[in-house]
């Protein structure tokens, strides 16, 4: 079953190849060559319908492309990051989704521009505030408990977290429940 897998996942990619483009363009060649009398108005619409799916295919190739290469950037420059997620995108689709539900996560509060949600891996607890306006805000988080292990500026690390978070504008952070 997993070398059916891989083998359909490897169709995706190769139908995103200019390879494609020219396979079903020769195809539309050859069908006008050998047998002119068919290729009517259902078989231009065939052609233009494999050439769509192909376009639309090689844009979605690109975008998860751009979207993995941003990503293992920022993988390779945060400090705290899993190695092991950089290589997620080379799994098989239910692989994917495995670890997606191993990695769950819980929006805690999302008010104006404040975010806070929980996340946990592995029985690990953190909690991620997110301050996306141009002034600093403070939010109350009763029953909770950390340490503060990462801040979009860097020089808050280690800091004890108790009841409330104080967040510069634009800053993020990343809490360690304990």
């Amino acid at each position: 079953m997993h070398e059916v897998r891989h083998f359909l996942t490897k169709i995706g990619v190769v139908t995103s190849r200019p390879l494609a483009f020219g396979i079903v363009s020769l195809y539309g060649a050859l069908w006008w060559w050998f047998d002119r009398d068919t290729l009517n108005w259902h078989g231009f619409a065939a052609l233009a319908t494999w050439l769509m799916t192909l376009l639309i295919q090689r844009a979605e190739h690109r975008d998860t492309q751009a979207m993995h290469a941003k990503l293992d950037e920022l993988l390779h420059a945060d400090r705290l990051a899993d190695d092991q997620l950089i290589k997620l995108d080379e799994q098989e689709p239910e692989a994917i989704e495995k670890h997606r539900r191993r990695a769950r996560r819980e929006t805690v509060a999302a008010s104006g521009d404040l975010l806070l949600y929980r996340r946990e891996l592995d029985g690990e607890h953190f909690l991620v505030a997110l301050n996306l306006g141009d002034s600093p805000a403070e939010v109350s988080i009763p029953a909770v408990r950390g340490t503060l292990r990462l801040s979009t500026f860097g020089d808050r690390d280690g800091e004890i977290i108790e009841t409330a978070l104080s967040l510069r504008e634009n800053e993020g952070m990343i809490v360690e429940i304990s």
